[in-house]
């Protein structure tokens, strides 16, 4: 559904994440910007009616998700991470609107169109890390924006056929949404593109939330951010 919607919101997770995690976004965005947008939350061999019935108790209005059923054993966080940017090159070509890929564990206290339309005039919006990482982890995917246009949809179909290619289920490969998302970046680059990137470092803790740490640490966090959000939106 994209009637009334300025950009849609890619994130995914397998079950558990979202059972722990899940609230946390949802009903923040669903405070904060569902009336300029949509959030799209992949979900990797979860349970429909459980989804459904935890997205009616978080109050999801414009909140809609995909359950990909996977046979996997080893790999499966990773893999499940990987998905939100895999979404991406279709979400693209479908909407012709900005897709904003997040990690589900934080909680939105703005709208976010302000930050969108203030760097509409790249390709690209991505956290840039400059000082003391290895090449692959110059580019941080953990809150990027993919701006509709022909290079952008170029660097997500990139992303989508280095993951395919890349991901597997018998060895362990945590980061591999970061490099994947580095791969297309450069695969870009190399292909004679004029790649625009905005650094959205010092600009996207305005607008969300994302704790690190230990479980009950975030958790807690997380709460005592979304009950500020709340309250603030009453």
């Amino acid at each position: 559904e994209t009637e009334g919607v300025e950009y849609i919101i890619s994130c995914s997770s397998d079950m558990v994440y979202f059972r722990l995690y899940g609230e946390f976004i949802v009903r923040s965005f669903e405070h904060t910007c569902s009336k300029e947008a949509a959030l799209h939350i992949s979900i990797v061999d979860g349970d429909d009616d459980e989804i459904n019935s935890l997205l009616d108790e978080w109050g999801s209005n414009r909140t809609f998700f995909t359950n990909h059923k996977q046979n996997l054993s080893l790999n499966f966080g990773p893999i499940a991470s990987l998905i939100r940017f895999i979404s991406v090159s279709e979400l693209l070509r479908f909407s012709s609107l900005p897709i904003l890929v997040m990690d589900l564990d934080c909680v939105i206290s703005h709208p976010l169109m302000k930050i969108i339309s203030e760097n509409s005039n790249s390709h690209i919006g991505s956290r840039i890390l400059k000082i003391g990482v290895a090449p692959w982890e110059k580019y941080t995917g953990g809150f990027a924006i993919f701006y509709p246009n022909e290079v952008t949809q170029v660097i997500a179909d990139n992303i989508r056929k280095i993951s395919l290619s890349q991901m597997r289920d018998d060895i362990d490969q945590w980061w591999i949404d970061q490099n994947c998302f580095e791969a297309g970046i450069r695969y870009a680059y190399k292909s004679g593109f004029d790649v625009i990137i905005s650094d959205l470092f010092s600009g996207r803790d305005e607008y969300c939330f994302m704790p690190v740490g230990p479980q009950n640490s975030k958790l807690f966090s997380l709460q005592r951010e979304l009950d500020k959000v709340l309250q603030n939106n009453q």
